[in-house]
C-alpha cells in the first residue's frame, strides 16, 4: 500500500452497530463490477448475478457449546459476481489508498479499509479479460501484510468474475449485527434499494446459506406496494431527488426519510408524526402500507463522511453561512410538503378520523374542553386516531391551558390601553367572547365533578 494502513485504520470509524455495512460495500462493489462489464458488452445490469454466502461456524464445533445460537456463529461471508474483474486499472486502484477510480460514482477508495475493520483477512480470486486475454489474480488483504498476492487456480475455468472471502468477523461487530440470512437480505436490499429503483436495474442478487436462497427481487417485489415515484425540490438552489415509496405494511418498519449518498443509504429518520396524518400504518385503495422517501442529491454526495456513516451537515444553519449552507432543519422544510402532497389522498383520510376522534372525546368523556375547542388552533389538534383517552386528555389540558394564557395576556393588554388601539372595541368584544367561553369551560367541569361526588 502506498499509504499507512494502520494509521488509516485507526481513523476510520465503524460502529459495532454497522458490522454489515463493509458486506454490503461488498455488493455494492460487485454492482459496479457488473456496470463496468455490461456497458463494455452493451448488456443491462439484470443479465447478471451476484451471489452472498453466509458462513457459520461448523454446527459440530458447537455442540459442547449449549448456550450458542442454533446454526452456529457468523465467522465471515463470501461474495462472488460475474461483474468485470481485477484489471490492472482496478488492481492498481485497489492498492492505492484514497484512489480516485470510480470518484464519479462517489467511490472514495475507504470501502477495503471498512473490511479490516469488521473482518481479520479479505482473500480475492478474480478472473478478467486484459487486452483480449483471459487472466487471473488473486490476493489477501489483512493489516499485519497489508496486500499479498496467492498463487492462481490453473483450474479456475475461464468465466470472467470475482469471489471476495471476508473472513474472521469480529466479535464485537458479529454480537451486534444481524445473525438470519432474511434479516441480512433484507438489510442488504435497504442499503442498495436505489439500485432496484432506478431504471437502469440491478443484477440478479442471491443470498444464501446451505441450501437456502434468498432472491433479492422476490423480496423487493414482496415488499413493494406500488411502484415508486420521483420527484425534484431545490433547497437553498442546490437539487434534490425525493423518490417517495409504499412498502407493504407487514414489514413492521416505521414511516422513514432515508438520506442517500452515491446509491447507498448512509441516514435513516422516522417521519411518523412529522408530517399532519403520517401515524402509524396508512392505507390507499391497495390497502395498508408504510411509507418511504429515499433523498438523493450531489449535496449529500459532497457532504457524506469517508466511512459512508453520517453527514457532515448541521442540525441547523446559523452564522455567516445561514444563506448558503444546508442543514437537516432546510432539508426537512422541503421534504415534509412534499410528503404530504405525494399522501395526500391518504392522510385526508386519517385527519379526518382524528378530526372525529377529538369530537368523540369531547361530547362523550370531556366536554369541559367544548367551548375553547374553536379559539385552538386546527393544527394543534391534528392527532392519531388511535391516540388513547390519557394522552389526548393530556394534549386538550396542554392546549387548554396556552388559550388561558393567550386571554390573561390580552386582558393585560387591553388594561393597559391608553386609546392608542383603533379596534379597541372590537378587540374587547373578541376578548369578553373569550372569557365567557373560558367561563362555560370552568362551568363544566365543575358539572362534571358534582356528578361525579
Amino acid at each position: 500500500m502506498e499509504s499507512a494502513l494502520d494509521g488509516r485504520l485507526r481513523n476510520t470509524n465503524l460502529p459495532g452497530s454497522k458490522g454489515l455495512m463493509p458486506v454490503y460495500e461488498a455488493v455494492i462493489n460487485s454492482i459496479e463490477a457488473i456496470e463496468e462489464r455490461s456497458l463494455a458488452e452493451g448488456k443491462r445490469p439484470p443479465e447478471y448475478s451476484i451471489r452472498l454466502g453466509v458462513e457459520r461456524v461448523a454446527q459440530l464445533d458447537l455442540e459442547a457449546n449449549s448456550g450458542s445460537r442454533p446454526g452456529g456463529e457468523i465467522v465471515g461471508f463470501r461474495i462472488a459476481d460475474d461483474g468485470a474483474g481485477f484489471n490492472d486499472r482496478n488492481w492498481e486502484s485497489f492498492r492505492t489508498l484514497d484512489s480516485l477510480h470510480k470518484v464519479d460514482k462517489g467511490c472514495r477508495g475507504i470501502g477495503r479499509l471498512m473490511w479490516l475493520k469488521a473482518f481479520d483477512k479479505v482473500e480475492i480470486r478474480s478472473t478478467y479479460e486484459e487486452r483480449g486475454e483471459i487472466k487471473r489474480r488473486a490476493f489477501a488483504f489483512d493489516v499485519e501484510n497489508e496486500v499479498t498476492e496467492m498463487p492462481v487456480d490453473p483450474e479456475a475455468g475461464e468465466a470472467i468474475g470475482t469471489v471476495v472471502e471476508l473472513r474472521g468477523f469480529k466479535q464485537r461487530f458479529a454480537n451486534a449485527t444481524h445473525k438470519t440470512p432474511e434479516r441480512i437480505a433484507s438489510g442488504l436490499l435497504e442499503h442498495c434499494l436505489w439500485y432496484f429503483i432506478r431504471a437502469e436495474g440491478v443484477p440478479q442478487i442471491t443470498v444464501s446459506e446451505g441450501a437456502e436462497d434468498i432472491d433479492l427481487f422476490e423480496l423487493f417485489d414482496a415488499h413493494m406496494h406500488s411502484s415508486s415515484s420521483c420527484e425534484t425540490i431545490k433547497v437553498k438552489e442546490r437539487s434534490f431527488e425525493i423518490t417517495h415509496v409504499k412498502v407493504r405494511a407487514d414489514r413492521n418498519k416505521p414511516h422513514a426519510l432515508g438520506y442517500c449518498a452515491s446509491g447507498r443509504l448512509v441516514k435513516e429518520e422516522g417521519l411518523t408524526g412529522k408530517v399532519p396524518g403520517l401515524y402509524r400504518t396508512i392505507t390507499d385503495e391497495d390497502g395498508p402500507f408504510t411509507y418511504m422517501a429515499y433523498l438523493t442529491g450531489d449535496y449529500l454526495d459532497e457532504q457524506v463522511s469517508s466511512e459512508r456513516v453520517h453527514f457532515n451537515i448541521q442540525e441547523t444553519a446559523e452564522g455567516l453561512f445561514d444563506e448558503t449552507e444546508i442543514s437537516y432543519s432546510d432539508i426537512r422544510a422541503a421534504v415534509y410538503p412534499r410528503v404530504g402532497v405525494y399522501l395526500e389522498a391518504s392522510l385526508d383520510e386519517v385527519l379526518a378520523e382524528g378530526k372525529e376522534r377529538v369530537e368523540s372525546f369531547v361530547s362523550t368523556k370531556a366536554p369541559k374542553y367544548r367551548p375553547l375547542l374553536g379559539h385552538i388552533p386546527e393544527e394543534r389538534l391534528l392527532v392519531d386516531p388511535k391516540m388513547s383517552d390519557s394522552d389526548l386528555e393530556l394534549l386538550l389540558h396542554r392546549e387548554t391551558f396556552e388559550v388561558e394564557l393567550d386571554i390573561l395576556k390580552e386582558g393585560h393588554e387591553l388594561l393597559s390601553d391608553d386609546g392608542g388601539f383603533d379596534d379597541y372595541a372590537e378587540r374587547l368584544v373578541s376578548y369578553m367572547d373569550r372569557v365567557t367561553d373560558l367561563k362555560q369551560s370552568d362551568l363544566a367541569n365543575y358539572v362534571a365533578h358534582r356528578r361525579v361526588v
